[in-house]
């Protein structure tokens, strides 16, 4: 083989090398470029966006330099043994990058802010007046007729005794012609009276004038009968007029009280 067969052959080669450096150091740039896509797509924009990116350093290793040719093999066997001969290929070690961890920070969740509650203003209401009972009025206690003719003709035979003993106190004639004339009434009283259908004393309180007329009668006390208490009232009717008063007593009308006994 000539010269320049074998220098053709030697920058074949050359060029075979370069070729598989230029792939090398393009297929490190591109798994450089994967890893930072796989970084951005990986981490959250907003996180990129607070965060700031450290830059990526790429290192290429340096380009080895073609082996030189041991000895120049003479033309004939030896320049096809080492066409023959296989050129080792050189590997590039490509460096993993560490992946750098970009801490996450945590969003703190909004305070949910609850409203106070308004205070219910409840209005009292005014608890209504209760009625005022209303004054009982106490029926008035009924009694007996009986018994208000007695309180009534008690009074009227105490104003008439002291109208007949008031004007006697001054005068000594009419003092002493009382008693006479009280004594001529009783008399004269019994003189009408009749039996009764009953027993009993029943007392009649009675008012006679000047002239013997009575004036009025009551029953001051009933007996308990009340058919001698009706006799004893009839007698005094019957003996009615009454003797006149005597001279000497000078009062206008004088009371009296007879007591009537039927047996």
């Amino acid at each position: 083989m000539s010269v320049t067969a074998w220098t053709g052959i030697v920058d074949h080669d050359e060029d075979w090398h370069l070729r598989r450096w230029i792939a090398a150091g393009a297929i490190v740039v591109a798994a450089h470029a994967g890893l930072v896509a796989a970084y951005l797509y990986v981490v959250p924009q907003d996180e990129l966006a607070g965060a700031t990116t450290p830059p990526i350093l790429v290192d290429f290793a340096p380009e080895a330099a073609a082996p030189e040719s041991e000895d120049e093999l003479p033309p004939g066997e030896d320049a096809r043994e080492s066409e023959e001969q296989p050129v080792p290929e050189v590997k590039q070690q490509v460096e993993e990058e560490p992946v750098i961890e970009v801490p996450q920070t945590e969003t703190p969740e909004p305070e949910i802010v609850i409203p106070p509650k308004k205070e219910e203003v409840v209005e009292k209401q005014e608890e209504p007046t209760p009625p005022q009972p209303k004054p009982v009025e106490k029926k008035p206690v009924e009694r007996s007729e009986k018994s208000v003719k007695k309180q009534q003709a008690a009074p009227k035979t105490q104003r008439r005794s002291r109208k007949i003993v008031a004007p006697n106190s001054g005068n000594a004639g009419s003092v002493n012609a009382l008693p006479s004339y009280k004594s001529m009434i009783s008399a004269h009283i019994n003189r009408f009276k009749r039996p009764a259908s009953g027993s009993g004393t029943a007392v009649v309180s009675f008012v006679v004038d000047r002239s013997g007329r009575v004036v009025s009668r009551s029953l001051a006390r009933s007996s308990g009968n009340s058919a001698v208490d009706a006799e004893a009232m009839a007698t005094i009717a019957r003996a009615a007029p009454m003797p006149a008063f005597p001279a000497a007593v000078t009062q206008s009308r004088l009371a009296f009280m007879q007591a009537i006994r039927f047996n």
